[in-house]
């Protein structure tokens, strides 16, 4: 994925921001599935976005994880 994204900041009582910070992110979702009606999940994917913090692009990581289960009628 590729997109921007728009961050606060809270720091020494002050809020500041990045309205478009570009971000760009990959992922893997694995699925498997049980009996007809019902299936697990498992997915993965990391994002790494380019703040702007005093005048400068810094960039931070976020990885993120999600389970889930499916079940069908």
């Amino acid at each position: 994925s590729a997109g921007f994204k728009s961050i606060l900041r809270l720091a020494n009582a002050r809020v500041t921001g990045d309205g478009f910070a570009p971000s760009l992110g990959a992922g893997l979702q694995v699925e498997v599935q049980l009996v007809p009606q019902l299936s697990l999940w498992a997915d993965g994917r990391f994002e790494a976005t380019w703040v702007q913090l005093d005048g400068v692009r810094v960039p931070f990581g976020e990885p993120a994880g999600t389970l889930g289960a499916s079940l069908w009628w």
